[in-house]
């Protein structure tokens, strides 16, 4: 799953428009995140309870479009990689997985505060 999970990671850092205007990623996309649907089927509810992440968005949407692809891309897969990379950071392969960081909040200066005169 985790395979599957950073190609999509990858493609989503990609601009929107470059990846759903080009069939060929749009194709890759679905099928790494059709990979990782078959691959949390196979986990027990017991390991999905453990990890932290919008099971139904990753499994159960119906409506595959490329929209939501997207989505699962942007917001699903960064957190199930943050999620599931340390339940496998004891194996060697470990060292070669992506770290999605966190997005820090742009800084927003606020006004100085402007002394009255008496």
């Amino acid at each position: 799953m985790l395979e599957n999970a950073q190609w999509v990671f990858s493609l989503g850092r990609y601009p929107k428009k470059q990846v759903l205007g080009d069939p060929v990623d749009v194709r890759m996309l679905r099928e790494r995140i059709a990979a990782m649907r078959k691959a949390a089927g196979d986990l027990s509810a017991a390991q999905k309870k453990n990890i932290d992440i919008p099971w139904a968005r990753l499994e159960e949407d119906p409506d595959e479009t490329p929209e939501m692809l997207w989505t699962v891309a942007k917001k699903v897969t960064p957190k199930l990689i943050a999620e599931m990379r340390p339940l496998v950071s004891d194996t060697p392969e470990a060292a070669f997985l992506i770290s999605p960081e966190k997005q820090k909040a742009p800084n927003k200066k606020k006004p100085a505060a402007r002394k009255r005169k008496k």
